[in-house]
């Protein structure tokens, strides 16, 4: 989805369709990198970490895997919304 997003938004331009979604890919990576850092800082400023759960070994690697399930289906709705806005709105086929 994050391809396509960058395909679709690129190819949305006149000239340099290409180029321009190379750039909108690595755009979205950097995007994507910077709002994971920001969260990880502002979780560690919450001392989120010294929370007492006293999970067992597995429990912790399933609640781990379930967070980040719903990161990656939120990552992947925006991917769409952005693929789906950019085709139906601002893609030129004539």
């Amino acid at each position: 989805l994050e391809v396509y997003a960058a395909m679709a938004t690129g190819h949305s331009f006149a000239n340099h369709k290409i180029a321009l979604s190379v750039l909108f890919f690595f755009g979205f990576q950097f995007a994507l990198q910077a709002i994971s850092s920001f969260l990880m800082v502002g979780l560690e400023h919450l001392n989120i970490w010294n929370w007492d759960f006293d999970l067992e070994g597995m429990a912790a690697v399933h609640l781990l895997m379930v967070v980040m399930i719903v990161l990656t289906v939120l990552c992947s709705a925006v991917y769409y919304v952005i693929t789906s806005v950019m085709l139906k709105k601002r893609l030129n086929l004539e």
